[in-house]
């Protein structure tokens, strides 16, 4: 369940339920000297991570360049695997160091442009996702050479008992607080730019149609939802349905016709 940090593609197309954010609080990291493949003079990793802020409205402040130091320069190459101790140099340190001068408290997604590899060699000789360890940046810094991960330092057996804690408050030790994780990625800018773009223009324009929702454990209604998504808890299995549940918020808001299936 800790994948859920996968979902912050939503942010792309969030509605006024999930904007508990604002463009300030989005650090972007792109990789130093990657390739310039379009040959237009400033190269394809930064051109992107500009192209985003500007759209987006995010501070030159909250652009941080990583330098590689494993790999071609080029977009990420899917087959490579970034060493443990390059990550931690390259990738964490940098970000938790960023984090810290913006305000680790108030910061809450970090957003990865192309170049940026998508693989680690964990200590342990097997491999992560790069975009898992590094949404809880300062867990993985402050443990240097020990692996241990991330969601493991969550002892609730349903998965994220702290997710909830993104939205209210940032309790708990300080090296636990977790931040969303996103990637932008493409064959080249143009398409990664059109990403960019066509989310936006779905936030404007929305979509038309039907919206399904399967659930179980209750078929809740909308201000019950908008109710507990204040105070979230998540005790049992029923509450993470529930949390599914809060789908029916984005399908309201983005103004689609809902046709809900509860089982029970």
């Amino acid at each position: 369940m800790y994948r859920i940090y996968c979902l912050v593609t939503l942010f792309l197309l969030a509605t006024s339920v999930v904007r508990a954010f604002d463009a300030t609080q989005i650090l972007v990291v792109y990789r130093a000297g990657s390739d310039d493949l379009n040959r237009n003079g400033i190269g394809d990793s930064e051109e992107i991570a500009r192209y985003y802020a500007e759209r987006r409205g995010v501070p030159a402040s909250n652009l941080l360049s990583v330098k590689v130091s494993f790999g071609d320069n080029g977009m990420d190459n899917p087959r490579l695997s970034w060493p443990w101790a390059e990550f931690r140099k390259d990738l964490v340190e940098p970000v938790c160091k960023r984090l810290n001068s913006l305000g680790r408290d108030r910061m809450r997604v970090i957003l990865l442009c192309p170049g940026i590899p998508a693989r680690v060699m964990n200590p342990k000789d097997k491999e992560e996702s790069a975009d898992l360890a590094i949404g809880c940046p300062f867990l993985i810094n402050n443990l240097g050479t020990n692996f241990r991960r991330s969601y493991e330092v969550w002892t609730n057996r349903y998965g994220m008992p702290r997710f909830d804690e993104f939205r209210v408050n940032r309790q708990g030790p300080d090296d636990e607080t977790p931040y969303l994780v996103s990637r932008i990625d493409g064959i080249n800018v143009t398409v990664c730019k059109s990403q960019i773009d066509g989310a936006i223009y779905a936030e404007t324009y929305a979509v038309d149609g039907f919206a399904y929702l399967d659930t179980r454990y209750g078929d809740y209604s909308d201000d019950d939802l908008r109710k507990w998504i204040k105070n979230p808890y998540y005790n049992s299995y029923a509450d993470i349905d529930k949390s599914m549940a809060l789908a029916s918020l984005f399908y309201a808001d983005a103004k689609l016709k809902i046709r809900k299936q509860v089982d029970y």
